[in-house]
């Protein structure tokens, strides 16, 4: 609801230019009730607040420990929203706010109260939380497919087909010993009706297959040694730690972000028109902004693309124009 204030500039016709609408972004901006806005994008964004037993069933899981995944990635949001830091860190920050039974899970140094730690060598960032492994699998056994389906759209902003109508999604279950959770997809992806979707998708997927359905981590999957091994844009790496930084370093990741947090800010898909306001955002972000996501709220905001609903390429003078 807008305040008092900004009530005011509007009735006084204080809001009709990008510089009026900059200061009075700039005054809600220092409003500590801006943090819980900011980073209510970041804990949707990253599924945090799904986690719940009933949601997300896991061998092992407890109401404790999900409660303390998700304490870790509200942390993290908040981590984000704060000034001079790199929204591309929630990807490779290998530090976290942690409660004890998580530290003991992540195999962290032993806690007694929730405090900010150095994570273990077989951690970081968001990719390897509980939150985001535990929430992109089946109740009792990894999916490379779903975790790399969250990476492929909410990081890359690839698109992934929807599967052939006809095609068989459950996949055989293979006996102890005798193949892996990714031996088993790959049979699956030699399929030419589920190559495209699953080529997509599984490779990236396989370098997390060093935790299992609740993020454990393991060595062994059904009785077997794990391969995380893979290659990205023509990289290869050995397991999740090796493609990380890949990931965020990796063209038009900074870009994909952009376009989540417009489409937030603006309550819809973008247009095929408004793919420029993006690319100019995105410009800034990365070039101006240090890649700080609470300056690319006050740069999306105060532009013509928040203001106006026909978006930046429709300018006011256009609006006139149109009789609007």
């Amino acid at each position: 609801t807008p305040d008092d204030e900004l009530l005011e500039a509007a009735a006084d016709g204080e809001l009709s230019s990008a510089r009026d609408v900059g200061r009075q972004v700039e005054r809600m901006l220092e409003d500590p009730r801006a943090d819980a806005a900011l980073s209510r994008f970041w804990r949707e964004h990253l599924n945090v607040d799904r986690l719940t037993l009933t949601n997300y069933p896991r061998p092992g899981a407890t109401e404790d420990l999900y409660a303390a995944m998700r304490a870790e990635g509200r942390a993290l949001s908040e981590r984000l929203i704060a000034p001079e830091v790199d929204a591309l860190e929630f990807m490779t920050t290998t530090r976290a706010t942690l409660r004890p039974e998580l530290a003991d899970f992540y195999g962290a140094a032993p806690l007694t109260e929730t405090a900010e730690v150095e994570l273990p060598p077989t951690r970081r960032g968001y990719l390897t939380s509980g939150v985001f492994l535990a929430t992109n699998g089946h109740p009792d056994k990894t999916s490379p497919t779903r975790r790399g389906k969250f990476i492929v759209e909410r990081i890359l902003c690839g698109v992934v087909p929807p599967p052939p109508p006809d095609v068989e999604l459950s996949l055989p279950e293979a006996p102890e010993g005798e193949a892996t959770r990714r031996e088993v997809l790959e049979a699956h992806r030699s399929a030419p009706a589920c190559k495209s979707c699953h080529e997509i998708m599984d490779p990236v997927g396989f370098a997390f297959e060093h935790y299992g359905p609740l993020g454990e981590r393991r060595e062994l999957d059904n009785g077997l040694p794990v391969d995380a091994s893979g290659e990205f844009r023509g990289q290869g790496f050995q397991d999740a730690q090796d493609l990380i930084p890949l990931l965020r370093d990796a063209s038009g990741v900074g870009r994909c972000l952009v376009q989540h947090a417009y489409r937030n800010a603006i309550g819809q898909l973008e247009t095929d028109a408004q793919l420029v306001n993006i690319q100019e955002l995105t410009a800034v972000f990365e070039d101006e902004g240090g890649r700080e996501y609470r300056a690319l709220v006050r740069e999306l905001v105060s532009s013509d693309a928040f203001r106006y609903a026909h978006g930046l390429q429709e300018t006011p003078e256009a609006l006139q124009e149109e009789g609007a």
